[in-house]
């Protein structure tokens, strides 16, 4: 009796636990799934919240949202895709890379993915690589449109390795013009001069404008020779040296004639998403074949991608003015400008600039003066081979001193436009034909004076 009784006992407490058992089974189960779906919809959430951003190109934030659901969602190909473009679009390469490359592992047939992680190669200059990639990519079935991209990308990345590759690089190029005042002359046909006694000006006289200080029209021809040389010192990191000389004649005034030769080294150091430039410079200025000035100078310039379609550019440079033939009116000048550039359809640059011309001698401190200046450039891609480009620039001169002539402070505006229009009919050779136009205000007449000057030139790569 109490054996029954015990066996009975023992299977009901196995009843009960298999009972227990199947209870939490089924709750482990069920939340499971109730978590597997709120995973789900999380997770679509995520990747429309991405595309909309990615189709908006608001790349940092796309790419704050990917970064901070990765733990959860990194190693699916759909969001490491998504991923990927986000990292590009902002400028973080190295992640880009780490997404894209998940993506090829599960996916090998994705064109998108391949193709941006042979362009991801390519931005951080492991140009091997990014060959590498374009060649899987085109060994795969692909769509005539999607052939002529890779085939494009390929040539592209190509032309950079044997860029990369070529030690010496020359160029020479050729300009005809017509000027109408080729020695910036005034436009005022009398001008006033002050009569000054004991350094007091008591009036003022009237005399006719000298022929060699009016408006002097001509045409003008230059050729311009180019060369340069790199050397590599890492993946990173280039040293340059360049050497040019240009020669400018005119038809009647040859007393104008010109050469200046342009010598500098620079180092170049690529930190992937900027590049910094340091460089050294000598330019001799001849006049009618007797040496005139010599400048002499360093500089630095670094520019920056802030994303995919913008970036900054800022530069600084001092260097010392010297005339040939007296060292009373050396001018050392320091120059400071950033610019900001977007791309769209279209290429908008907005720069400000400022330089200082700065006189060591008393008698010449009229010639020191400060500038400031701003620049608006828009560059219209209009085909393949057809491109515009012009530009606006407006800068305020004011003097340090009053000039001893006219024994009053000079205050000087200049306006300058620039348009041009460029064919490139083979890659080595390009056309363009150009318009320039000055306008300088000064409250001295005799600094005052209207320019044009409209002409054509060609250039030739070596």
């Amino acid at each position: 009796m109490r054996t029954w009784q015990n066996n009975k006992f023992g299977e009901m407490k196995m009843n009960k636990l298999v009972a227990v058992t199947l209870s939490f089974i089924l709750c482990l189960s069920m939340t499971q799934h109730v978590y597997a779906q709120e995973n789900k919809q999380q997770y679509s959430k995520v990747m429309q919240q991405l595309n909309q951003l990615l189709t908006d190109k608001n790349y940092q934030k796309a790419y704050q949202l990917a970064d901070d659901n990765t733990y959860d969602y990194g190693g699916l190909p759909e969001f490491d895709l998504l991923t990927g473009f986000a990292a590009y679009g902002s400028g973080h390469y190295q992640e880009a890379l780490f997404a894209l490359e998940r993506v090829v592992i599960e996916k090998p047939a994705s064109v998108l993915a391949r193709t941006y992680l042979a362009l991801t190669y390519q931005k951080i200059h492991n140009l091997p690589a990014a060959l590498a990639e374009v060649d899987k990519l085109l060994n795969r079935p692909l769509t005539s449109e999607q052939r002529s991209k890779a085939e494009n990308l390929k040539q592209r990345i190509e032309r950079q390795m044997a860029n990369l590759k070529q030690v010496w690089g020359h160029y020479i190029s050729g300009t005809f013009a017509y000027d109408n005042n080729i020695n910036s002359g005034t436009y005022f046909d009398v001008i006033s001069f002050p009569i000054v006694v004991d350094g007091v000006t008591q009036g003022t006289i009237e005399i006719d404008t000298f022929e060699s200080s009016k408006e002097t029209r001509d045409i003008s021809y230059a050729v311009t020779y180019a060369a340069n040389y790199q050397y590599p010192l890492s993946q990173y990191q280039t040293l340059k040296a360049s050497a040019s000389i240009n020669h400018t004649d005119f038809y009647s005034y040859s007393e104008y004639r010109r050469n200046i030769l342009n010598l500098g080294l620079t180092y170049s150091h690529d930190f992937t998403s900027s590049i910094l430039n340091t460089n050294v410079f000598l330019r001799p200025l001849y006049i009618n074949g007797s040496s005139y000035r010599n400048e002499t100078g360093v500089g630095v310039n670094w520019n920056t991608s802030l994303s995919k379609s913008s970036g900054i550019t800022a530069s600084a440079s001092h260097s010392l003015i010297t005339k040939t033939d007296t060292d009373a009116e050396d001018i050392s000048k320091t120059k400071l400008a950033l610019s900001y550039v977007w791309y769209s359809n279209l290429i908008h640059s907005i720069t400000a600039h400022t330089y200082i011309d700065s006189s060591d001698n008393a008698e010449f401190e009229h010639n020191g003066k400060t500038a400031f200046g701003a620049m608006y450039q828009l560059t219209w891609p209009i085909t393949d081979i057809l491109m515009s480009s012009s530009y606006y620039m407006f800068e305020q001169h004011d003097y340090d001193a009053a000039n001893p002539v006219f024994n009053e402070v000079r205050d000087e505006q200049l306006h300058f436009v620039s348009t041009q229009l460029i064919f490139t009919p083979a890659e080595k050779f390009s056309i363009k034909l150009f318009l320039n136009m000055q306008k300088k205000s000064s409250n001295v007449d005799l600094f005052s004076y209207n320019r044009m000057e409209i002409g054509a030139s060609w250039q030739y790569r070596l």
